[in-house]
């Protein structure tokens, strides 16, 4: 019974950063973690469904890294498609890439992490 009342308390939380609407956040995929809880639960897997809705909380209220990580993923699978002649996909992997780097920086400077976000970046 203690480990229902974990997972609903981290839905509960994964749920109120649904609502907050932080920069970066991704609600569609906290919604699928979500969904992967209730299913979770049908099947008596607590272990998952506390994993999934913890990941669906990252997803509604992510990190500066955990977007920094999402934009660099981007590129490079843009980089990919470009080097395979798909341009299409890779412009759209590039704009998508964009926008995380721009929710990053955003975030960066609401957390005041704007040092830490420009040395993932690379520059000096």
């Amino acid at each position: 019974m203690e480990n229902y009342i974990k997972v609903k308390k981290e839905v509960k939380k994964a749920i109120e950063e649904i609502r907050r609407r932080n920069p970066g956040a991704n609600f569609g995929e906290a919604f699928q973690y979500l969904l992967g809880v209730r299913e979770a639960l049908e099947n008596d897997e607590l272990d998952r469904a506390l994993e999934l809705a913890r990941k669906a909380q990252l997803a509604a209220k992510p990190t500066t890294d955990y977007l920094l990580s999402r934009a660099r993923k981007l590129d490079n699978e843009g980089g990919k498609a470009f080097e395979s002649g798909r341009f299409s996909d890779a412009i759209e992997k590039w704009r998508i890439a964009l926008e995380e780097y721009e929710s990053a920086l955003e975030l960066a400077g609401r957390r005041r992490g704007r040092e830490r976000l420009w040395r993932g970046l690379g520059a000096q």
